[in-house]
């Protein structure tokens, strides 16, 4: 059964002092089940991958939350700051063109927002 990441890029906005959804994530998200193995867990129950097993944020953005709710459940959700994932190896950049496109907007808007936290929520289909 095929696997599918979704999710949101959220922007902290220190006046509000929340989260707000940005980016839908999803439609650059291809399925490429190494990324999601060993960045989130996609599709084992490894503990070794980088941002597995955070579940979904206690600050989740409105927005963010109302898409979870209306999945009903989901699937090995976890988080990951610009911070964070900037640093990790994509595993074939030349065959993830979408990856390259999420992580150049989360990278922006880290520049344009900074120094607030930029981040990416994601979970899994099966």
């Amino acid at each position: 059964m095929a696997t599918d990441a979704h999710g949101w890029v959220e922007v902290y906005d220190p006046d509000d002092r929340c989260w707000d959804a940005v980016v839908v994530a999803t439609q650059f998200m291809e399925r490429d089940y190494a990324l999601f193995d060993t960045w989130f867990a996609g599709r084992s129950t490894a503990a070794t991958t980088a941002f597995a097993a955070r579940g979904l944020p206690d600050d989740i953005s409105p927005h963010v939350a109302a898409e979870v709710k209306e999945w009903g459940s989901v699937e090995r959700p976890t988080w990951v700051r610009w911070d964070e994932c900037q640093f990790q190896p994509l595993l074939d950049v030349a065959a993830l063109p979408g990856w390259n496109v999420l992580f150049a907007l989360m990278a922006t808007l880290s520049d344009a927002y900074q120094p607030q936290p930029v981040r990416l929520v994601i979970w899994f289909d099966q």
